[in-house]
């Protein structure tokens, strides 16, 4: 039963990659990507009929999540209201792109309604193999299995890569340790072959592919950092035990949360300025121009300014810009530390639910009276969800900041995803067999 829970929830995955690759028909050649904040941790691909990837089934699921969690939700109607609200989502960014001019301006209605038809299909199959998997049919969530399995198929792609491309100084490859290997072997300078390497601009760079590394590995260093509380039995004192938890509580729920967001507000102001760019409002909302000779677009004033990280590393060199990414990272950790202390709220492991959990297997800790692990556990979970939300927030600024956008924080979510995954398995599989544990590591959804 397990095996072909992972069997299906594997073939989802592929089904799902497979999806991400097949090019939206109808499209015209673009230069700006208004979808470049949401792509990197919600499994979009770029002119593909997943262009939106799971935007639409995280929005839906997160935000009734936290409207549970606020007491405006009744928990009865969350499995049916998700799917629906993430329905309309879908219907609702595939107009706005598509009469928005995300795909090109003057278009046909027929070349509308053919995108408008292909984006619906695929975001309406991909919320169909979520809801598949939630179900029973495979483990964990689909939205979660899809954007881990894209950002390590696009990890790999860009280390790995044979695709060609013709520059300035002849033909490169796209993948950074490949185009390293062929640098190194065709140019005589040696020295400047791995700066190259190191620090192209216009395709993957191994200095980007070092700091996806390095954040992986911090993100495993404290994925496995944990605070135990003693228990025991309260009839059978002298076999004690420790109930953990983890200090990334909360796990991938305030990146995904806050990523999410900062992507439909970039989105929308990115699109609504390409309509009424002498709009007053709207360039309040934020005003986007090209830099440097890159076709895409960044703000340069507005709010969008205060919600998106610089471009690149030395684009903070200036006061003016340092500033601004000083508030952006004061803002992106402060919602990232409201996240995490309100999930477990809606994610259903909070303090009164651990405690009552481990109060009905007649655990208590040991030297305290009885009911006295719901004092402990409304002391701990906030304090622990809050600093892991905030270490996970740092990690990816980091990340994002040293590297392109979207560095930090995938490589944030790639780890924490498959801890719930494999976290999930063992749990389930210890249930079905013998030896059942007395508790684990409460997950979130």
């Amino acid at each position: 039963m397990v095996l072909e829970k992972v069997g299906y929830t594997v073939l989802a995955g592929v089904a799902y990659l497979a999806m991400a690759q097949m090019p939206l028909a109808g499209i015209e050649q673009t230069t700006s990507d208004p979808l470049y904040w949401l792509r990197p941790v919600l499994g979009g691909t770029k002119g593909s009929i997943l262009d939106f990837g799971v935007s639409s089934i995280v929005a839906s699921t997160y935000g009734l999540n936290l409207l549970y969690a606020a007491g405006y939700l009744n928990r009865a109607l969350f499995g049916n209201l998700q799917k629906h609200v993430a329905m309309l989502l879908v219907i609702a960014q595939a107009l706005f792109a598509t009469f928005g001019g995300v795909y090109g301006t003057g278009l046909a209605p027929f070349t509308l309604g053919l995108l408008f038809t292909q984006l619906v299909g695929a975001g309406f199959f991909a919320i169909y193999l979520d809801q598949a998997i939630q179900k029973g049919y495979g483990f964990g969530t689909g939205y979660n299995t899809y954007i881990a399995l894209h950002i390590v198929a696009e990890f790999l792609w860009g280390a790995f890569s044979f695709r060609s491309f013709q520059t300035g100084k002849g033909t490169e490859y796209e993948g950074a340790i490949v185009a390293l290997v062929q640098l190194v072997i065709g140019r005589r300078d040696k020295f400047r072959a791995v700066k190259e390497a190191f620090y192209r601009s216009n395709l993957p760079n191994i200095a980007t592919l070092l700091i996806k590394v390095a954040a992986i590995g911090t993100t495993i260093y404290f994925q496995s950092t944990r605070y135990e509380v003693a228990i025991q039995h309260s009839l059978h004192r002298q076999n004690g035990g420790k109930y953990p938890i983890k200090l990334l509580y909360t796990a991938s729920a305030p990146l995904l949360v806050v990523s999410t967001v900062i992507g439909f507000y970039t989105f929308i102001s990115q699109v609504l300025f390409g309509l009424l760019p002498n709009n007053i409002l709207v360039r309040v909302f934020g005003v986007w121009k090209s830099f440097d000779k890159n076709p895409q677009r960044f703000p340069s004033s507005g709010l969008a300014v205060l919600l998106t990280p610089p471009r690149h590393f030395f684009s903070i060199i200036h006061p003016i810009s340092l500033i601004n990414f000083a508030i952006y990272a004061a803002i992106f950790t402060a919602a990232c530390i409201y996240i995490s202390f309100v999930w477990p709220e809606a994610a259903g492991n909070n303090a009164k639910d651990v405690s009552k959990t481990l109060e009905a297997q007649s655990l208590v800790i040991p030297g305290r009276r009885e009911g006295s692990i719901y004092k402990e556990m409304k002391k701990l979970i906030p304090q622990v969800s809050t600093t892991g939300g905030a270490i996970l927030a740092l990690i990816a600024l980091a990340g994002d900041l040293l590297g392109s956008y979207g560095t930090g924080t995938s490589s944030v979510l790639v780890i924490v995803i498959a801890y719930q995954f494999f976290e999930i398995i063992a749990i389930d599989y210890q249930n079905r067999g013998p030896g059942e544990t007395l508790c684990n590591p409460l997950n979130n959804p």
